[in-house]
């Protein structure tokens, strides 16, 4: 790539199976929380346009799955 871009400026479209990407995600997950490595919560506060947003100790967890029924 010598330091230059492989899309030559160019934007990028990527399509990926979404059961297939979900479990890769999932795996990622697992494997990094068995080994004691998961983020914190997130606590965020985002000014925008006449509103703000807040996040306030947001938890990452694995993604949904549609092969499984919710608890």
């Amino acid at each position: 790539m010598n330091g230059k871009s492989i899309t030559l400026g160019w934007d990028a479209v990527v399509s990926y199976d979404q059961l297939k990407i979900n479990m890769l995600m999932e795996q990622q997950y697992v494997s990094k929380a068995a080994a004691g490595h998961t983020l914190p919560p997130v606590t965020e506060v985002i000014p925008g346009a006449g509103v703000t947003n807040y996040i306030e100790r947001l938890l990452l967890a694995p993604p949904y799955s549609h092969s499984k029924k919710p608890t």
